[in-house]
């Protein structure tokens, strides 16, 4: 079927061109319709199925017994996330004063355990893996974290500016004292002891630290750092008369750890 169809006679002043116009516009429409509608009755099998019809539905889930459903559940659970602390509108990591602290945001990169808000069964299986951090913090949302798997990204001057002195001492225990995965970034330029020395300020059971490179690639002195630093830091040691197990450092380079950090959230 032909979609334009011109009427028999042409318009004579602008008032015609007008009604010209407007008849070809629904002359055009009415043949879409005859067309679209031919189609439709002469080969009904090419109708689009909307999912809901086109896939199959499980529907006896719930008939299930509960070892099986929890087991389903378990298995569902997700895998470690990188929960990544910036300030709101900054594009850096530049030191933090506290009156820009007091006036800025705090932002949290990450994503969210949908078992935790899907069903009651779901619920009940996360929150045996998932506990609740940085409760009544001022400035950092209340959130549900993974301390076996997630890891904490945030570099080095905004964990001193939210998390030091003797407001942030509770925090620091219930919260920062359980994570055992970490994230530092940008590179952190002080050496083996001086990293330990801010790190035990406030962690208590780090088991894997992921560090960025500071020397470029063909330097000498970036194969020296990397290998004195995990020896130094897989063995066990004492700093501010506080005992710590030795821990895996990882050292990357920043597009890894961009990389990294963004497929874990």
């Amino acid at each position: 079927m032909a979609l334009s169809r011109m009427p028999s006679t042409l318009p004579s002043s602008n008032g015609d061109v007008f009604i010209h116009r407007i008849r070809s516009v629904q002359q055009y429409e009415g043949a879409l319709k005859e067309t679209f509608a031919t189609t439709t009755d002469s080969s009904p099998s090419t109708a689009v199925q909307s999912p809901d019809t086109a896939l199959p539905r499980f529907t006896l889930f719930n008939k299930l017994p509960v070892e099986l459903r929890y087991m389903i559940w378990h298995f569902a659970l997700p895998g470690p996330r990188a929960v990544y602390f910036r300030l709101s509108g900054s594009r850096g990591h530049g030191f933090v004063i506290a009156s820009q602290l007091a006036q800025a945001k705090i932002k949290v990169a990450t994503s969210i355990p949908g078992l935790l808000y899907a069903v009651r069964d779901s619920r009940a299986v996360a929150l045996k893996h998932y506990s609740i951090a940085f409760e009544h913090h001022p400035k950092v949302q209340t959130m549900f974290f993974n301390y076996d798997l997630d890891y904490l990204h945030i570099s080095p001057p905004l964990l001193e500016a939210l998390f030091d002195g003797h407001a942030m001492s509770v925090i620091r225990e219930q919260t920062l004292g359980k994570v055992r995965n970490l994230i530092i970034h940008p590179p952190c330029r002080l050496h083996h002891a001086g990293l330990d020395f801010l790190l035990v300020r406030f962690f208590r059971s780090l088991k894997h630290v992921i560090i960025p490179h500071i020397f470029p690639l063909g330097d000498p002195r970036r194969v020296w750092r990397e290998n004195t630093g995990r020896e130094y830091f897989k063995q066990d040691h004492c700093i501010k008369n506080v005992n710590l197990a030795g821990m895996d450092v990882e050292y990357k380079t920043i597009m890894e750890l961009r990389e990294l950090s963004r497929a874990l959230r």
